[in-house]
């Protein structure tokens, strides 16, 4: 009876063992996640900035050929 035992603890704490391994590795997943949104958040950000860098010089190309006409 003790080995059935010794063999239940062992594998009770194997499945421990393995149950914190995958907590693990899905903590590391969501943290690479919200990095990766993160990044993509930066990136609409830029995009944005562009957008209205390149709006500004259309204006200003705008004005310049109104003048010229």
């Amino acid at each position: 009876m003790d080995k059935q035992f010794e063999k239940l603890f062992a594998m009770m704490e194997e499945m421990r063992a393995a149950q914190a391994g995958l907590e693990q590795k899905m903590e590391d997943g969501q943290k690479e996640m919200r990095s990766g949104q993160e990044r993509m958040e930066k990136g609409q950000e830029m995009k944005g900035m562009i957008d209205e860098v390149k709006s500004e010089v259309q204006r200003k190309i705008d004005e310049v050929e109104k003048k010229f006409k």
